[in-house]
């Protein structure tokens, strides 16, 4: 309602809605420097208050793992006790706040009158997402991730293991117990529509010949599909018939953490198989801001782009893309983005299997192709700031002309 009587002060006031913009960030510097004395007290108390975005599940999971691991590898007299400001009423996956109460205080209900929404504003105590630049928030979030990739799993499972409905539910969708993949394409939703995100849908019918050999070779897949999404297939259970929306929430987390590897589009679902290192392919990354996703056996396949004239699109440019240049793209079909075909998704399973063989703990910068030949010089954002990425060989192959280094073609 709140966003709604905004929207509506902006169209028919929009002098005075900027006068209120202006007289509401002056006040909130205002309160920002008066509260430093209180956000000092509370860090020599040793009290960090930090928020998260709830409204995308990639956030609500990325952002306090980053914060409670970099606690985690301090002395023990350096540690902080952790306060995180997680909107429980916009979180898309709630049981994501209860998990984060092995390492945080949760504060699920708060507002602008809670002293803890000013403090996570302040430099001194705490990490706040309104109060930092973007950019920066996101660099420093993935560093933590990558520097500290096998130190992300900081939770107790033993309460989700032992879980006596979880496994009934288990046992009913899978009575042959069959080796578990788990599948998170990006689809349509019905709840939260972003005009950027149809770039970003993962193709589901390409997937059929895939799922048909992960049967054939004793396996079952999860698909975690939503949205108005019509998908079916034999061998692929759709958890959208969990009907309990919390026991649903639990299982998904239960066989992220169990699963014999994972399929997922460009969302924010990879972030707890990162966590649980598990094997994942990424399909049909489209532009792709970031070319890393920071798991420790992650391979990625982007959508072929190619401009007007059938000109492949550079990395250089995939890379520089934002969210602007997107909606442009979108409206004019300046590029044009083909999905991943049921070719190139059987290709990344038999490279995902090969790499799981050959290192089963982790898929070093040094088994991919493009790093072997970008070196150093591969083209970097905020995002993909580490000197390396994750494309699978196969996608590199086949999409040479707009992957490699210009001095190799």
């Amino acid at each position: 309602m709140i966003e709604k009587i905004k929207c509506k002060l902006k169209k028919y006031f929009p002098l005075f809605t900027k006068n209120i913009i202006v007289v509401s960030q002056i006040l909130a510097k205002v309160i920002d420097f008066l509260l430093i004395p209180v956000a000092i007290i509370y860090d020599r108390k040793g009290i960090n208050v930090f928020e998260t975005k709830t409204r995308s599940f990639g956030h609500h999971f990325l952002e306090p793992i980053a914060v409670a691991v970099l606690n985690n590898v301090k002395n023990a007299s350096n540690q902080k006790r952790l306060i995180l400001l997680a909107n429980q009423k916009k979180a898309y996956v709630k049981y994501t706040n209860t998990l984060l109460k092995q390492k945080f205080k949760i504060i699920d209900k708060y507002s602008y009158l809670n002293l803890y929404y000013w403090l996570a504003r302040s430099k001194f105590c705490g990490i706040s997402r309104s109060s930092k630049n973007t950019d920066n928030l996101y660099k420093f979030f993935y560093e933590v991730h990558y520097k500290y990739r096998n130190q992300l799993d900081i939770f107790d499972h033993s309460e989700l293991q032992n879980d006596s409905e979880i496994k009934k539910l288990f046992k009913k969708l899978n009575p042959e117990n069959r080796f578990i993949v788990v599948w998170k394409p990006k689809c349509h939703r019905n709840d939260k529509y972003d005009f950027y995100s149809p770039l970003r849908y993962s193709s589901l019918d390409s997937c059929k010949p895939l799922f048909d050999k992960i049967y054939q070779e004793g396996g079952i897949v999860f698909g975690l599909i939503y949205g108005d999404t019509n998908f079916q297939h034999n061998s692929v259970v759709d958890l959208r018939k969990v009907q309990n929306k919390l026991l649903l929430e639990k299982f998904v987390f239960y066989l992220d953490l169990n699963c014999k590897f994972a399929i997922c589009g460009q969302n924010g679902g990879t972030m707890p198989l990162h966590v649980f290192k598990k094997p994942l392919i990424v399909y049909d990354v489209s532009y792709p801001y970031t070319i890393n996703f920071c798991g420790v056996k992650t391979i990625i396949s982007l959508k072929k782009a190619n401009y007007k004239n059938g000109k492949p699109v550079r990395i250089e440019t995939l890379v520089k893309l934002k969210l602007d240049d997107i909606k442009n793209i979108i409206q004019n079909k300046e590029m044009i983005f083909l999905p991943n075909s049921h070719t190139d998704l059987l290709d990344l399973y038999k490279e995902l299997k090969i790499r799981m063989k050959n290192n089963p703990y982790e898929f070093t910068k040094e088994n991919y192709k493009i790093n072997l030949e970008w070196g150093d010089k591969i083209p970097r954002n905020v995002y993909n700031s580490i000197q390396h990425c994750q494309i699978a060989d196969c996608c590199y192959v086949k999409q040479y002309k707009s992957l490699a280094p210009k001095e190799f073609l």
